[in-house]
Order: structure tokens, then C-alpha cells, then sequence
């Protein structure tokens, strides 16, 4: 475990632009929440759960254990001495198993709070959370950084080339067959 956040380091010392990085924050976390808060705005709502409720619900529960199961796997082939990157378990079929997991979770939550939203303006708006989500892992903190750190690191490496290319960047799938 290291301490710390490492996208930090250039910037904690100029307070302004720190300040600029936890707002950005904050305002991540108000969009990430947003079905929720727009949810929990509305009068109370006694219609009967339906199947839309659960599968929902199901869907959280399968990202929430993909993003765990990832992560302890990660930790435990860590702390088991391996160096390198991880290419068993979940990551045998997803680069990413991690974040494919966390954009799960944020759009199954979505999904669960539209059916109490009153009008197609509130859903719209609460579809941004998990468009914002998935669009920032994908494209912006998440993936993007990883790949470049990875490449940098492990990019004359025919193990992890061949590891690229046959494994699914997110969507946790079979491994391509080898040519």
C-alpha cells in the first residue's frame, strides 16, 4: 500500500491549483450521487418493487463484487511477491476488471432510481452520473493513465503485448485465440 495519491504530487504545494483538483472533486462526487439526490427529492413513493427494481439491484451487486474481487485479487498477487502485470483471475479476461465493475455499480444504481423520477428531464439528468462515470474511466482518469503508465513499463514486453491484444480492455470476455 502506498501512501498517499500520486496525482497529487505536482500540485499539493500550490494551493491554488490544489484547491482547484478537490473541487473538481466534489463536484464529481454531487454527479456521481445525482439519481440518488434527485431520488431522494421526490415525495414518497409506494409502488410495488418490479422486475426492473431487481435487476438493478442485481446489476450493483454484480459490480460491487467484480470491483472488490478485482482489487483483492490484485493485493493478493501482489503481496504474494509477483511483479509484473496481473493477467489471472478476472484480469485473465478484462484489462480492467476494476472499473468495468465501477461503471457497473454506477449505472445499475442509476437505473434503479429512474422508475421513482417524475418527468424524462430528471431521468436525463440523472443519466449523466453514469455517462460522467463511465466516461471519465474510460477516457480520462482511469484506463488512459494505467495504459500509458503499463506501456511505458511493460510496452517491450511480448508477454504483455500478446496480453493487449487478447484480453478485452473492459468487458470481462474470453481471451482471443492466439494467431
Amino acid at each position: 500500500w502506498k501512501h498517499g495519491d500520486s496525482r497529487f504530487d505536482k500540485v499539493k504545494h500550490d494551493p491554488k491549483m490544489f484547491f482547484v483538483y478537490w473541487f473538481v472533486q466534489g463536484v464529481w462526487c454531487l454527479i456521481t450521487a445525482l439519481p440518488v439526490y434527485l431520488q431522494l427529492s421526490q415525495p414518497q413513493d409506494d409502488a410495488p418493487l418490479g422486475i426492473m427494481d431487481y435487476v438493478s439491484w442485481a446489476g450493483w451487486l454484480t459490480g460491487f463484487a467484480m470491483e472488490v474481487t478485482a482489487d483483492a485479487q490484485k493485493s493478493a498477487w501482489r503481496a504474494a511477491g509477483n511483479t509484473g502485470f496481473i493477467n489471472t483471475g478476472l484480469w485473465k479476461y478484462s484489462q480492467h476488471p476494476n472499473y468495468f465493475g465501477e461503471m457497473c455499480l454506477w449505472s445499475s444504481l442509476c437505473v434503479s432510481c429512474l422508475n421513482s423520477l417524475p418527468s424524462a428531464g430528471t431521468r436525463v439528468a440523472a443519466l449523466g452520473s453514469p455517462a460522467f462515470v463511465c466516461y471519465l474511466l474510460r477516457y480520462v482518469s482511469g484506463v488512459p493513465l494505467l495504459q500509458k503508465a503499463a506501456k511505458k513499463k511493460y510496452g517491450s514486453d511480448a508477454r504483455y503485448l500478446d496480453y493487449t491484444t487478447r484480453t478485452s480492455l473492459l468487458f470481462p470476455w474470453l481471451p482471443k485465440r492466439k494467431m
